[in-house]
């Protein structure tokens, strides 16, 4: 049922809380984005929104940065943008594990990388046009927290190893699972929420990572371990601006700063899964947004965003990396050096 006293469509935000209007409930996908695009553009810093279906929407502001040239140095420059989000409690738990998901809208952009592209792979082509839809998608990567929280929910398809993880590392990624692992996370979480939640495909993974860039970080042209977390021994464009090495996974969201969209370690610190099957190129790849598949009845899949262990050129926007279960396996064993996580998407669908 509808909550009772939503404005009709011409109604204006008062106050600190405003609500959708009743139409939005029985449109089609892009019908219900774009009441959400036009309500959030009416919303400053700290109010909030309401859409049949979704937790409160609120606007924030989240630190960004730009890596920026001046006389021949690189240099961080800092700034704020302001991003809508809303929390999805995860409330199995004693204590209070959210999971926080950003406004990600719907566009067009050019996915891959340019021939000239520094490092590039012949996998990161040929470019060409996607549009994407407007969704939901995790600020951060899925939390060793959150994964215990959803492990602990009734099982849909398959058992969750609940991973006894220090207490220290909860706000780290969860790493070392496997693709159906996460397919399993994303169904209970869906059943437990009554919202569609899965993985990202690979395109709305890059235009998420790249929030209208086409440089290979979306920072910049260049890469710093001041903004993220990876193995800075080989510089990139020559572009290396001096900072710490952390040497290890970190806490997601550690450097402090997040991308246009409000999302933070698209680059660096894990690798992340997509839904897609791997293919070699993007010849005949869909252009809607979709994730691509394959008739290969145990298909390889796809990591993005490189790791914290990994060279700059590793964490590119456009660096696409083959993840089949037999690449995991190292003298016989299970490689616990891959550093492979996720985070989620919510869709609009129903």
């Amino acid at each position: 049922m509808l909550p009772e006293n939503i404005p009709e469509q011409n109604d204006v935000v008062l106050g600190d809380r405003a609500q959708l209007p009743r139409q939005g409930a029985v449109l089609g996908t892009a019908g219900k984005a774009r009441l959400i695009q036009e309500q959030l553009a009416k919303l400053n810093v700290g109010q909030e929104c309401h859409y049949p279906g979704l937790p409160p929407i609120k606007a924030v502001t989240m630190a960004t940065a730009r890596l920026i040239k001046y006389e021949d140095q690189w240099f961080v420059q800092e700034g704020e943008v302001p991003v809508y989000q809303y929390v999805e409690p995860l409330s199995l738990t004693q204590s209070k594990v959210p999971l926080e998901m950003v406004w990600i809208p719907g566009g067009t952009f050019i996915m891959g990388s340019p021939q000239n592209e520094p490092h590039r792979f012949k996998n990161e082509g040929p470019q060409h046009r996607v549009t994407v839809q407007s969704c939901f998608m995790g600020r951060y990567p899925i939390t060793q927290a959150q994964w215990q929280a959803v492990a602990a929910m009734p099982m849909v398809e398959r058992q969750l190893n609940l991973k006894d993880t220090d207490r220290r590392m909860k706000q780290y990624p969860i790493v070392d699972v496997s693709w159906e692992d996460m397919v399993e996370f994303c169904q209970r979480l869906t059943h437990h929420s009554g919202r569609l939640y899965r993985l990202p495909s690979e395109a709305e993974w890059e235009y998420a990572c790249r929030e209208g860039t086409t440089t290979p970080f979306y920072f910049g042209e260049v890469i710093s371990p001041d903004v993220v977390n990876f193995n800075p021994s080989v510089t990139y464009k020559n572009g290396q601006i001096a900072a710490r090495y952390t040497g290890a996974m970190a806490k997601v969201g550690s450097k402090g700063y997040a991308n246009g969209f409000g999302l933070y370690d698209m680059h660096g610190n894990a690798w992340e899964l997509c839904a897609d099957h791997w293919h070699d190129n993007y010849v005949g790849a869909p252009t809607d947004g979709r994730a691509w598949l394959s008739n290969d009845p145990q298909p390889a899949r796809v990591r993005r965003g490189g790791s914290w262990i990994l060279d700059a050129w590793s964490c590119r926007s456009a660096r696409r990396v083959s993840d089949h279960p037999s690449s995991r396996i190292h003298r016989g064993s299970p490689d616990r050096n891959l550093y492979i996580g996720f985070r989620v998407v919510c869709c609009l669908e129903t």
